[in-house]
């Protein structure tokens, strides 16, 4: 206990994972995964920021945000949260199909290639000299024969025209679109794996806390002996900020005090007046109550100390005439007056009543004398 800790520092380590520090106002409520966005990221990218990490601030979980991540849990004695063996596994299956489907891809377009050129120059003149032999052997035919070379000629013309034709190339376009379909398709599923597949913070590695540095006053994980002990989940207790004293006012004194005001505190056991200042009243379930400050602040052995607190409200400049607070009475004119006794017997003083303190009351004489040693009349 005692202990100081700053933003990026380790508050405790369970089972062999730690748990880190950093400013956020949303407490941490979920496991922060790759491809995540919100608010808890976008606090712990700019805690990357601000500790001199890589990070993005694109609210998303994504690569440059792991990256720093990873630097931040190396730079405590800790590994990030890395993939596990089967996504590591899918993913690496996942970016072999999508070299498989880049080469069916390249064997489509070779096919479709091929296909767009038809017929060679040589198939052509080949079956150009199909057509000449085919007359040359109608002419020449005998009689009987003609019906036969005419119907050798024909054919020799239907393949001159089909070898002339323009290619049909249909099967082979569909078999490039399919390919190129089946390698967006295996992109895609790497994208997704590459963006689910990566460091992660599981819930409450990292703990959002208000403001930093931050002291630890409980530390229920470690018994007296300095050994580890279950303390039902509850790693420690922390207080934010700088150390105060508070002091509880009676009502009807609240309206007295003012920011700013001096105010004179010591133990109730020892020690010597410290001065310090009213810094802010604040309304808490006990009444009104003074926060107190020094400029040279609160040490950490003064935590939960009970402190005796005085507040100096106004000061005359010098020595003043004063009674007791019963002495003083008003009359039905609104004069104030002091009784004094003089061989025994009442006299009253008209007076002008001042600073009020410790039951006594400032007075300045306005008809009459009083002095000091006079002896006064109270409790009437």
């Amino acid at each position: 206990m005692g202990d100081v800790l700053a933003e990026g520092d380790v508050l405790a380590g369970v089972n062999g994972r730690p748990v880190l520090l950093m400013v956020g106002k949303t407490p941490a409520f979920r496991d922060m995964l790759p491809g995540s966005s919100g608010v808890d990221v976008r606090q712990l990218q700019a805690g990357l920021k601000r500790l001199g990490f890589s990070s993005s601030t694109s609210g998303v979980l994504d690569k440059a945000t792991q990256a720093g991540l990873r630097s931040w849990y190396q730079s405590k004695g800790f590994q990030a949260k890395e993939p596990t063996t089967e996504e590591a596994s899918a993913l690496r299956a996942a970016r072999e199909g999508v070299a498989s489907a880049r080469s069916t891809v390249a064997a489509a377009e070779r096919a479709l290639t091929e296909a767009r050129k038809g017929a060679s120059e040589s198939e052509v003149l080949q079956a150009e000299l199909s057509v000449d032999s085919a007359k040359q052997a109608y002419l020449e035919a005998a009689a009987g024969e003609k019906a036969a070379a005419a119907k050798q000629l024909k054919i020799a013309k239907l393949a001159l025209a089909e070898v002339k034709k323009k290619p049909v190339i249909d099967a082979e376009k569909a078999a490039v679109s399919d390919a190129k379909a089946a390698l967006k398709r295996a992109k895609e599923e790497v994208s997704e794996l590459e963006t689910a597949t990566g460091v992660s913070v599981p819930f409450c590695e990292v703990v959002f806390v208000p403001s930093l540095p931050a002291t630890v006053v409980e530390n229920p994980q470690t018994n007296p002996d300095g050994e580890s002990q279950d303390a039902g989940g509850v790693w420690a207790t922390l207080a934010t900020g700088k150390l105060s004293l508070q002091a509880t006012l009676d009502p009807t004194d609240a309206a007295l005090v003012k920011e700013g005001a001096k105010v004179l505190f010591r133990e109730d056991s020892a020690g010597e007046d410290q001065e310090g200042r009213v810094e802010k009243i604040v309304d808490a379930d006990a009444g009104p109550t003074l926060v107190v400050a020094t400029d040279g602040g609160f040490s950490e052995e003064q935590r939960g100390a009970s402190m005796r607190v005085s507040v100096e409200l106004e000061s005359t400049a010098g020595a003043v005439l004063v009674v007791p607070t019963v002495a003083l009475s008003g009359q039905a004119d609104g004069r104030a007056v002091v009784e004094k006794l003089v061989d025994g017997q009442p006299s009253q003083v008209r007076v002008k009543a001042g600073l009020v303190a410790d039951g006594y009351v400032e007075v300045q004489v306005l008809e009459g004398q009083l002095e000091a040693g006079d002896e006064v009349v109270t409790g009437r």
